[in-house]
């Protein structure tokens, strides 16, 4: 019963940054303020495809599936390739437009898959933990002077 409990708040706080506002208007980078479409504009579609999917891959969710799902989310976070957004390839050539998708679902792919395993292994890490605690709690109050 408490695992289910935390791992529903966990699937909440998971799931949360989906609910929330999904359009970033400005991003900082180098100390300026500029709005979403200039980091893809640029002449590098490997550096600007490389941003897009660290500022729009879901961080949180992965990890929580991550830590819901075990391995399994793990492989599912492996398998689900990112798409970007039809915005940011909007009067691109057709050759920018097919090197920014590829290294954004690679890169999109990579974070996902990152984040998943660090779920998984927290995971592993408090269901260790708790197990300790139950063994050692029940060292403590069993007997050692039972025989059968």
């Amino acid at each position: 019963m408490k695992k289910a409990f935390f791992m529903l708040i966990l699937l909440a706080v998971a799931f949360s940054g989906t609910f929330m506002s999904a359009e970033q208007n400005v991003i900082i980078m180098g100390g300026q303020p500029q709005q979403q479409q200039s980091y893809s504009s640029g002449g590098d579609p490997i550096t600007a495809s490389a941003i897009a999917a660290a500022t729009h891959v879901n961080k949180m969710m992965w990890w929580g599936a991550g830590c819901l799902f075990g391995l399994l989310g793990v492989g599912a976070a492996y398998l689900i390739e990112p798409s970007p957004p039809a915005t940011m390839l909007m009067g691109k050539d057709a050759n920018y437009a097919a090197i920014f998708t590829e290294n954004y679902k690679n890169t999109g792919k990579s974070i996902q898959t990152k984040y998943a395993l660090y779920g998984c292994l927290a995971e592993g890490l408090l269901i260790s933990l708790y197990y300790l605690f139950v063994i050692i709690l029940f060292a403590e109050v069993t007997d050692d002077l039972y025989y059968y």
